[in-house]
């Protein structure tokens, strides 16, 4: 009776009456099949994402809307943190079985979104055993050891045997007769797909174009018709608006709703350092503290948007390993403007490399210690950035640029700036007692630079002023 109801409701276009009608029928017939029409169908929706202050009452109370639950709590677990993602869980144990639940569960036993936390891991797998789920029999099957090995210290082997033991008590049933509901459940995929195709299409043409206003009128007209607060802020930015109270709401959005634009990459973007254009974000600062944060982060396509991008990593980050300007350029094809190369390691995975990329000019950090500019420490390879017109960087630097230079690297512009303010701070910092470069050096970095480059600039101070400056 019920995948009948479900069948009349997607002819009608209820989608979410089909989804209801077909977990009614789960928790008496829990097949295989049915969950995974069930999950077919949950996967067209749409999920919007919560909005900054929504997200800080989800961490402040530890709940969450129930609409699209499961979808927004795998969009944002990484900001939830395990805590309040442990008390959401456990309320979970309360309402009546969801088949919904197991995708998600099976993510993350396959793909551990956290290797500590024994309340979170007890609560997935409370959780995997109030689903019983039969979806579950074979993941759950593979025993404790099949898990890494940073978490065995987390996860009690009798919650594991008991939520094993809770799915194996719900054997697959016989097979259940879903022949009437395939044909629709096949159509709204057909048009789920057509849909999806138009947004990359239209996304596409934005991350190549950001000034394409056709393209960001309808894709501001499809995020509106979502009920999705970025189709508001693109419109407001493509209308002209220059009124007080329209900029107050672009500001307004920006803030709440701008890190929605950045999907599997929001966790390592600072909200500070994004910048808009037309209400998209072409430009940001990305922080990651460790390197296995990486990998899941380069496939989100929001690289694609940055027109400027910041890149760095915390004092947690691996020592040795450089911070991954190399697999970032190769995924955010179209940045033009880099910042914070802060050393001479930092500046040879930028510039050389297998893949072309569209980068114009690179900026240094401002300062530091002259340590950091060794020129040995370039990586080899070929120099990748044909487009290249400026590379501005601390007059330290002098011996790397010359060494970048002989190596292959071409550039219309170079700057070697002198920052006194911060150089001050910087020699605070780490103990240093010289001041910026005399005279006589900038000069005779300029001397050395004037032959190979086309446009030079050389600054020299100390520390509360810049001295000279030497430019062709």
């Amino acid at each position: 009776m019920t995948v009948d109801a479900a069948t009349a409701a997607l002819a009608r276009g209820d989608r979410r009456g089909a989804i209801d009608a077909l977990i009614a029928a789960w928790r008496a017939h829990p097949s295989a099949a049915l969950g995974d029409a069930i999950d077919r169908l949950s996967a067209l929706d749409r999920v919007v994402p919560l909005g900054r202050s929504a997200l800080a009452e989800a961490r402040r109370t530890a709940s969450m809307p129930a609409e699209h639950l499961q979808g927004r709590l795998r969009m944002h677990l990484p900001q939830l943190q395990h805590k309040a993602a442990t008390a959401i869980l456990e309320a979970q144990v309360e309402r009546p079985r969801d088949p919904r639940w197991t995708p998600l569960l099976l993510q993350w036993l396959d793909a551990p979104p956290f290797l500590s936390g024994r309340e979170f891991w007890q609560a997935v797998l409370q959780l995997a055993a109030h689903t019983a789920d039969p979806r579950l029999n074979p993941r759950l099957a593979r025993g404790l050891d099949s898990m890494p090995w940073e978490l065995h210290g987390f996860i009690s082997q009798r919650v594991w045997s008991f939520a094993q033991a809770e799915s194996a008590s719900w054997p697959d049933p016989a097979p259940i007769d879903l022949s009437a509901l395939e044909p629709a459940i096949a159509a709204a995929e057909r048009a789920h797909a057509a849909q999806d195709a138009l947004r990359a299409e239209l996304f596409e043409r934005i991350a190549r174009d950001p000034d394409d206003r056709e393209a960001l009128a309808v894709f501001a007209d499809l995020l509106v018709s979502d009920d999705d607060p970025r189709g508001e802020l693109v419109s407001i930015a493509l209308s002209g608006q220059t009124g007080r109270e329209a900029k107050r709401r672009v500001r307004e959005l920006e803030k709440e709703h701008g890190l929605s634009w950045m999907g599997d990459l929001a966790p390592h973007v600072l909200q500070s350092g994004l910048a808009f254009h037309h209400g998209v974000p072409t430009g940001a600062r990305v922080v990651f503290k460790q390197a296995r944060q990486v990998p899941s982060a380069l496939g989100d396509p929001a690289w694609r948007l940055f027109r400027e991008l910041e890149l760095d990593t915390t004092v947690s980050w691996e020592h040795g390993r450089p911070t991954p300007w190399q697999e970032v350029l190769d995924v955010a094809r179209n940045v033009e403007v880099v910042r914070w190369a802060e050393d001479a390691r930092t500046l040879g995975e930028i510039l050389f490399g297998e893949r072309v990329c569209n980068v114009r000019e690179i900026h240094g950090r401002a300062a530091g210690y002259a340590a950091a500019w060794v020129p040995q420490a370039l990586r080899e390879g070929v120099f990748r950035l044909p487009r290249l017109e400026r590379l501005v960087l601390p007059p330290m630097a002098v011996r790397t640029v010359l060494e970048a230079l002989r190596r292959g690297m071409t550039v219309q512009r170079v700057e070697l700036v002198h920052r006194p303010s911060i150089a001050l701070a910087e020699a605070r910092k780490y103990g240093q007692t010289g001041p910026g470069p005399s005279i006589a050096e900038a000069e005779s970095a300029f001397r050395r630079l004037k032959n190979r480059v086309p446009s030079v600039r050389v600054e020299a101070g100390w520390y509360d002023a810049v001295e000279a400056v030497f430019e062709t």
